[in-house]
């Protein structure tokens, strides 16, 4: 199988960061080490399932409304077993074969109102 690779801009790598102390701060987990977990899975999600649900079709492109993260952006969805958080991934593909992921956010944020539904990891 050919190799991907994927880039993280470090407007995301740091939003996500900061996000493992958000998330214990505001106690949505009860252990520094749950949170630090749960931003383990979404890395894990950015670098094994992406270009597999990408390769399947499965991300569609972003709207418009996105196109200030980037060019011909794609978006793919995530989310944990057991939770209601969606996350999305925008990120552009070159070659088939690069990733860069350009964007992160939520389905409880106000930008998730312009994404259309997106299929999850089947």
């Amino acid at each position: 199988m050919e190799s991907k690779t994927i880039v993280i801009r470090p407007s995301v790598d740091e939003y996500l960061s900061e996000l493992i102390h958000i998330l214990y701060e505001q106690e949505y987990f009860g252990f520094l080490s749950s949170a630090e977990k749960y931003i383990k899975d979404i890395y894990s999600f950015l670098e094994q399932d992406l270009p597999k649900l990408h390769r399947l079709n499965l991300c569609p492109k972003a709207k418009p409304y996105f196109s200030k993260y980037g060019e011909n952006l794609h978006i793919a969805a995530y989310r944990r077993p057991k939770t209601k958080t969606t996350w999305y991934a925008f990120y552009e593909v070159f070659e088939n074969k690069y990733f860069k992921i350009a964007y992160m956010t939520n389905s409880h944020t106000e930008d998730s109102i312009h994404i259309s539904r997106i299929p999850l990891k089947p």
